[in-house]
């Protein structure tokens, strides 16, 4: 199965950012779908701004933060 994992920055409120985490986990999930994998195999996790690629103070924006990963299990 495949894990989608939205992520964020830290320059939004906290609950704001793990909506948006989902959000952008479900946009990738959408695309995987509309290229034939079926949706039961694929599993979304929003991440919101707890696990940074770039670690930053809060309230900074970071672009590299604000992302998607995909894991196949």
């Amino acid at each position: 199965y495949i894990i989608v994992g939205g992520h964020t920055d830290r320059s939004g409120r906290e609950e704001y950012n793990q909506v948006l985490s989902v959000d952008r986990a479900m946009a990738v999930k959408a695309q995987l779908m509309s290229v034939g994998v079926p949706e039961k195999k694929i599993k979304v996790v929003g991440f919101g701004e707890r696990l940074n690629m770039v670690p930053t103070n809060d309230g900074v924006k970071n672009d590299k933060n604000r992302r998607a990963e995909i894991f196949v299990k």
